[in-house]
């Protein structure tokens, strides 16, 4: 059986997920827009108060600009609706605040429109380059014979040692030129722009296995929805580690 039923089912699962819902979207541009004007490398987390401000502020340029924009809408409900949409979330500071995050469903989501709306071309000597070398350095670490890998180290130390010489010997050193090192420099970010989705991914993973955990070892007359991140801010490591450690005590407690 070829592999054509696996994909399918791993491509509909994929379409019913929140990432392509926020695509699919009526008011995907905006929000996507709002989302990229908000936050950034530098920028991941926005107190609660101030992005209802800057979110206030959008929907009124965008007004103004002849947009059309969710009617009745302001800045607070626009983000609550990002939260239900799997695009925000909410998670407790040390002050008692709150702040939002974008989810890893949103991070893709910005992607796909970046992918979208990309005006220069991804296929670049710089991309075929990274494809070749990756294609070399497997296919070789794949084949088990011994003549084969030493005779590519051969001819890998053989080229580098005639390039040096060659240098040595009063040869001119090659620059790339402007136009090589903007490919590479557009493949360099293209490819550092998929981690903080990778990266907010496994929190989000580490997350549920933690809430899958508070829900089978917690007393079962204590209420779930305090493990729960679902239902309720996420709290930092450093609020859960008492919570625990209290759990942990009462037994003994009890026993005494």
């Amino acid at each position: 059986m070829s592999g054509v039923p696996r994909d399918v089912a791993r491509l509909t699962e994929a379409r019913e997920g929140a990432a392509l819902s926020l695509v699919r979207s009526r008011w995907a541009p905006l929000i996507l827009a709002i989302f990229r004007a908000s936050f950034s490398q530098e920028i991941k987390q926005v107190r609660a108060e101030r992005l209802h401000v800057q979110v206030d502020t959008y929907l009124h340029e965008l007004r103004d600009a002849g947009f059309e924009v969710p009617a009745q809408e302001e800045g607070r409900a626009l983000c609550l609706s990002g939260c239900a949409a799997s695009g925000l979330r909410r998670v407790p500071l040390d002050d008692g605040g709150e702040a939002y995050e974008l989810t890893s469903h949103a991070l893709a989501a910005m992607r796909m429109h970046s992918e979208l709306s990309r005006e220069r071309a991804l296929l670049s000597e710089s991309r075929l380059t990274t494809i070749l070398d990756a294609v070399r350095r497997w296919a070789t670490e794949a084949n088990p014979d011994e003549t084969t890998r030493m005779a590519v180290l051969d001819a890998e130390i053989a080229r580098l040692t005639a390039e040096r010489d060659r240098i040595a010997a009063g040869g001119e050193v090659e620059i790339a030129d402007d136009e090589r090192m903007l490919g590479g420099y557009t493949d360099l970010v293209d490819l550092l722009g998929q981690l903080p989705g990778d990266f907010r991914r496994v929190e989000e993973a580490l997350d549920a296995i933690h809430d899958r955990w508070c829900a089978t070892s917690a007393p079962r007359s204590a209420p779930r929805a305090r493990c729960s991140a679902s239902t309720s801010p996420r709290a930092p490591a450093s609020r859960r580690r008492p919570a625990r450690a209290a759990r942990s005590r009462e037994p003994h407690r009890a026993e005494r």
